[in-house]
């Protein structure tokens, strides 16, 4: 029997206003006969899976249904509804219609049924037409909200797996598209945005409020193993959800867990000390010298005006060490990428420590979920009275973990810049509301044997500074 030739509605995003917009197309996907809502029968390999449906569906996490799907609920192949049975009488494999696009033949609903076909080694299934049509243009957001309302009100999207992965999904494909990062403090606008997206999700998981969605996250933004323990352990009935948050909640207030394996940062300088040196010097004075000497207004007596170094009207000595503790930090950032450690900033990363390093925060973490990122705190103070002062938020006193600690000179002209590896409890007291101090000689005095000078060194207990001035900036490069 001949292809009958037809045209069906449907609709196409169009790139220019941003929308799907509807349009009439002749299918390239063609039936023998315009499909009813029941659809009609073609070859398996006429369609194929959305390739962003691994993304917010993946496949790895629907096995267990699609087994279900081939072999019914006791796997034995024989229940009626299962796709092995009707097989083996004859009938198509699946009684629910794929939906596909009518152009591409690209799957809009229906890969479960899909992927239990091909496993199921069917040649043939029931597919009917989708409205959308899919093309390659397609905004990642949008695309989410058309796979989303195809999934709405299936039992899946009820059980916490599947809702856990849809908002994590949900949130990786809107900080792209968007350019965002979905933190605990976003600005208002950002938060806004992400809970357009997260209320189709509430709508699909018949749940009401907001704090549903962080409930889910919170749970989603944990380590691989406690986050299946968790699935698991709700799925068996031996945990409620509620009880699930709530020891989150616990862990997240715990004190800071030390971990013994992590990255020895003081070792690794050990290993390459020399050129650390050069770099920290090449690039510290470099870049302290164009702080200090570049920031020249003419004004208009024909004057020129430094904002920096003027003494009346000039910056505040805070701004300047806060300014070249923010230099350090870039420049080691910038340093351990060069010797093939992974680092970033706190500009780039979502939390508050100074010097990040990914990679292997993520190998500690399969040591230990529990562990604490892997990362090196900056501080910077200037030289005073013999001493000199840090401050730092609450967390600090809880910490072990490494520092690296510039010490000025009061016209920020010499450093004594050095890695070390401080101990909160030992080291740091309580100070103001919110806040905790410590200070040059207390570390000096727990960390003797401790300390790796950088730039400056310690002679019979006393500090000598490295200058930072140059005459000229050749003698820096």
């Amino acid at each position: 029997m001949t292809n009958i030739i037809y045209k069906v509605k449907a609709v196409k995003y169009n790139v220019s206003t941003n929308m799907m917009e509807e349009v009439d197309i002749e299918p390239n996907i063609k039936f023998n006969y315009v499909p009813s809502i029941a659809g009609t029968v073609v070859s398996i390999d006429k369609i194929k899976p959305n390739p962003w449906n691994e993304i917010f569906y993946p496949v790895k996490q629907e096995e267990r249904n699609i087994k279900v799907l081939v072999y019914g609920t006791d796997g034995s192949g024989t229940e009626s509804t299962c796709m092995a049975y009707r097989i083996k009488k004859g009938r198509t494999p699946n009684h629910e219609a794929i939906k596909v696009c009518p152009i591409t033949g690209i799957i809009w609903s229906g890969h479960n049924r899909y992927w239990a076909a091909i496993m199921a080694g069917a040649k043939e299934v029931l597919v009917t037409y989708a409205v959308e049509i899919y093309s390659e243009d397609i905004p990642q957001t949008l695309m989410l909200e058309i796979l989303h309302q195809y999934n709405n009100g299936k039992r899946s999207e009820f059980t916490l797996i599947r809702q856990v992965e849809k908002v994590m999904a949900t949130i990786n494909v809107v900080e792209k598209q968007y350019n965002v990062m979905y933190k605990k403090n976003m600005k208002k606008k950002t938060k806004e945005l992400f809970e357009k997206f997260f209320q189709p999700l509430l709508d699909s998981f018949n749940e009401k409020k907001m704090a549903y969605i962080k409930n889910l996250i919170l749970i989603g933004q944990q380590p691989e193993k406690i986050k299946n323990k968790i699935f698991e352990d709700i799925t068996e009935g031996r945990l409620a959800l509620t009880q699930a948050l709530k020891d989150l909640r616990v862990v997240q207030k715990k004190p800071y867990i030390y971990n013994p394996n992590r990255f020895n940062f003081v070792n690794h300088y050990d290993n390459n000390s020399i050129a650390f040196q050069r770099k920290a010097f090449d690039y510290l004075t470099q870049a302290r010298n164009a702080y200090f000497n570049n920031l020249n207004v003419k004004t208009e007596d024909g004057k020129s005006f430094n904002f920096i170094t003027d003494t009346i009207n000039g910056n505040e000595s805070p701004k300047k060490t806060a300014v070249l503790s923010d230099i350090v930090m870039s420049m080691f950032s910038k340093i351990y990428n060069e010797f093939g450690v992974e680092a970033q900033t706190a500009g780039m990363a979502t939390n508050s420590a100074d010097i990040q390093f990914p990679k292997l925060t993520a190998e500690a973490r399969l040591l230990n979920g529990l562990y604490p990122a892997e990362e090196i705190e900056v501080k910077a103070a200037v030289f005073k009275n013999d001493n000199a002062v840090f401050y730092g938020g609450p967390d600090m006193k809880k910490h072990i973990k490494d520092y690296l600690i510039a010490v000025f000179t009061e016209d920020h002209s010499k450093v004594f810049l050095f890695m070390t590896t401080i101990n909160g409890p030992l080291d740091v007291k309580s100070g103001s509301k919110d806040k905790t101090i410590m200070d040059l000689k207390t570390i000096l005095q727990n960390h003797k044997n401790n300390i790796r000078p950088i730039l400056g060194y310690i002679d019979n207990d006393n500090i000598e500074f490295k200058n930072l001035t140059p005459k000229t900036v050749k003698e820096v490069i």
